[in-house]
């Protein structure tokens, strides 16, 4: 077998898997699973999936002379590269096993020289801090090869067979294993600021859409909403048309001369995305989801057909429209609640933080999209716990994840400000929601001290007594006045718990708010 002929055939091989994974990869949703694998650093999955891909290049690899010119170093190296020396260990040592099992002259040292391709890769890996250039990961390759092959031609036996099967196999693995490699890293790039350009994109559409739909809460005709809200959406979006259904019927479109020719009902049945063709028409329905029920469909249609770009915005929409569907009904609810003074005080509030926050956001999607998407998913957690919440008492837990989702946003708008540090254990109880809302403001507000904001939330059970202490490095509380929202909280309080509840006030280089409730 001529060096030629041996090359050919590997980069055909290598070619073969690479264009199945391209094209399993274009679909949007392998896509998204794919980047945030790679994204997470997840050692374990990552360190399993270079061993299936070493497995793959082993067995797609050609026999020369009892040993095996191959492309399995592709997978481990990549996957090092990305998930470190966990990951090295884990795919280096499956994919060295495996070709161990094999047998051959050259099983023990190709064993040696994967293992060690994978070690080389995270010590990159290290050094470049998990983020190395496609030049860094091309030369990382191909250094890693040339060891591998370097020990190789002193392990094998005789030395004349040794010579012979690297002088064939050497340009082959060096040329296919780098080339290999740094295809996939720039396969992933190229994914990833793809979905970076379309998270950036759907980010301004959606903050526009959002800012407009903010203004229709408060409104008392909820199909004149829903219509608003259709009307919205395809002005500031990429299709021809919007329809929003219940299960059942068409509630509202945009604009008002559009059929709908489609079965919608079959989203609403599986809870699933689908796409229509039909009559020379694109359609994607995105089923409305409130807790746990189907409430109806929104559908985008178009005359082009549609792309990734529109399911991601699509998404986007859908969620927060399901959001304020449930903050239009428990508006209306909350007038008949007992505790209307509550709502009251988060309805004033409300407003203030959602425009500060959508500020944010607007300003993220220019500079840094992903913590725009971030800021956008830590605000609609907040507001569906603020508005959805129906029972007088919450677990001690969402009370917990409401304030770190809160105190994550103000994070973002002031980065070099705010710093905050939570320590609650998981404790089975139940408390009264939204009392630690108004304490995290106060501190944010007054809690300042040499232009730092300093917040330690801790929380701890003592028999039948819960004490959560939230605390600031402020100037303490001489200089504190006990507004609205601290006030409405200690009343609460008491009336809640029979005056059995307390909340104190200490300095202790800072303001400390100390809550001392009933254990239930």
């Amino acid at each position: 077998m001529s060096i030629t002929n041996a090359l050919i055939n590997l980069l055909s091989r290598l070619s073969l898997l690479i264009v199945i994974m391209y094209m399993i990869l274009t679909l949007y949703n392998t896509r998204s699973l794919f980047i945030k694998l790679i994204k997470s650093h997840n050692a374990i999955l990552l360190g399993i999936l270079g061993a299936i891909f070493g497995i793959i290049g082993t067995y797609l690899g050609i026999w020369y002379k009892g040993a095996i010119i191959n492309y399995r170093d592709v997978g481990v190296i990549f996957t090092s590269l990305i998930g470190g020396f966990p990951s090295a260990f884990i795919a280096g040592g499956i994919a060295s096993a495996h070709r161990l099992f094999l047998g051959g002259i050259s099983a023990i040292p190709c064993a040696i020289g994967t293992f060690l391709s994978g070690i080389i890769a995270a010590s990159i890996h290290y050094l470049t801090h998990g983020n190395p250039s496609i030049i860094t990961i091309f030369f990382t390759a191909s250094f890693a090869e040339t060891v591998h092959l370097a020990i190789a031609r002193y392990m094998i036996f005789p030395e004349s067979l040794a010579i012979d099967i690297t002088h064939k196999i050497f340009i082959p693995m060096v040329v296919v294993n780098t080339f290999g490699v740094t295809l996939l890293a720039t396969m992933f790039k190229n994914f990833e600021w793809q979905m970076q350009l379309v998270s950036k994109i759907t980010t301004n559409w959606f903050i526009s859409i959002f800012e407009e739909l903010i203004g229709t809460i408060n409104t008392k005709n909820s199909e004149q909403n829903i219509s608003k809200i259709c009307q919205i959406i395809a002005q500031n979006s990429p299709v021809d048309g919007v329809f929003v259904t219940s299960q059942n019927s068409i509630i509202s479109k945009y604009p008002e001369d559009l059929n709908l020719e489609i079965d919608y009902k079959k989203s609403i049945k599986s809870k699933k995305i689908l796409k229509f063709f039909k009559n020379g028409t694109w359609y994607i329905v995105f089923p409305i989801t409130i807790g746990d029920d189907t409430a109806g469909t929104l559908i985008f249609s178009s005359k082009d057909k549609m792309k990734e770009v529109h399911i991601f915005f699509g998404k986007k929409i859908v969620h927060i429209l399901s959001l304020v569907f449930s903050i239009q009904k428990a508006v209306i609810e909350a007038k008949l609640a007992k505790e209307a003074q509550l709502r009251e005080f988060t309805s004033k509030l409300s407003p203030h933080f959602l425009f500060n926050t959508l500020s944010t956001v607007r300003y993220f999607s220019n500079v840094e999209p992903k913590k725009s998407v971030e800021c956008i998913d830590k605000l609609s957690e907040l507001l569906r716990y603020i508005y959805e919440r129906k029972d007088k008492l919450t677990t001690l837990e969402s009370e917990i994840n409401a304030i770190e989702n809160y105190l994550g946003i103000m994070k973002m708008r002031y980065p070099e400000i705010l710093e905050y540090k939570i320590n609650c254990p998981k404790i089975d109880v139940k408390i009264p929601p939204f009392i630690f809302q108004p304490v995290i403001e106060n501190a944010i507000k007054y809690g300042r001290k040499n232009n730092k904001i300093k917040i330690e939330i801790s929380c701890h059970i003592n028999e039948d007594r819960l004490r959560i202490e939230i605390r600031d490095h402020g100037p303490g509380i001489d200089k504190i006045t006990m507004g609205t929202g601290l006030k409405l909280v200690s009343e609460r309080l008491k009336l809640i718990y029979n005056n059995q509840a307390s909340l104190l006030f200490e300095n202790s280089n800072g303001l400390k708010v100390i809550f001392d409730l009933p254990a239930r």
